[in-house]
């Protein structure tokens, strides 16, 4: 399943920037990787980092949910 979820915004990077499906899905599953390692650090080592109040997981969480879900409509 997580290589369908990546499937769309991989062709979307070939399309618009005319790049190679290895290239653009090796760009998308680092950017991903860096955010899920601040996500899952958020937890425990950066629990004190806070965005607008939040930890790093629940800010992705919130823009997620509430911006980008209604967006996809």
């Amino acid at each position: 399943s997580g290589i369908s979820i990546l499937e769309v915004p991989t062709a979307t990077l070939m399309e618009n920037f005319k790049i190679s499906r290895n290239k653009a899905a090796t760009i998308l599953t680092l950017i991903i990787s860096v955010f899920s390692v601040f996500a899952s650090l958020s937890f425990g080592i950066l629990k004190d980092f806070k965005i607008l109040g939040k930890t790093f997981f629940d800010f992705l969480d919130v823009i997620s949910s509430n911006y980008l879900l209604p967006l996809h409509n």
